[in-house]
């Protein structure tokens, strides 16, 4: 980032943030999230998602979305998550895996999968023809 988009970013941001808080576009905190005060959601991973998958597509590339594998002991909204999704980049297809692994000894912490837990949901991609092996 140059120093001019350094300036500018940090003179819009808390412009964006009062925007968000008059609209109610804000995050409240809860139990399941990181954040302690409520967060703006203008924006954010859908829309940064949104440019990802044009960029991809526009270059030829075929994107598919892939939810990976939580374990049910962790509280994850997957209704919010597609909702966003949809919502930011509708015309792309999702592959839902969220309850694809369910032993805990596959996770490092329940979102995150441990080295074991990465080689059981490769086989399940290359099984179901998610990605290719040429």
């Amino acid at each position: 980032m140059t120093l001019g988009g350094f300036v500018l970013a940090a003179a819009v941001i808390p412009i964006v943030r009062a925007l968000a808080r008059h609209y109610g576009a804000v995050a409240s905190p809860r139990t399941d999230r990181w954040h302690a005060k409520p967060t703006a959601m203008m924006g954010g991973i859908g829309e940064a998602l949104s440019r990802i998958v044009t960029m991809l597509r526009s270059r030829g590339i075929e994107v598919r979305l892939v939810i990976a594998p939580y374990h049910h002991s962790v509280n994850v909204d997957l209704h919010e998550i597609l909702r966003d999704i949809r919502m930011h980049v509708p015309d792309a297809p999702v592959l839902n895996y969220a309850d694809a692994i369910e032993n805990y000894e596959y996770f490092a912490d329940g979102v995150h999968m441990n080295m074991n837990g990465s080689e059981v949901f490769l086989q399940m991609l290359l099984r179901d023809g998610v990605l290719a092996t040429h």
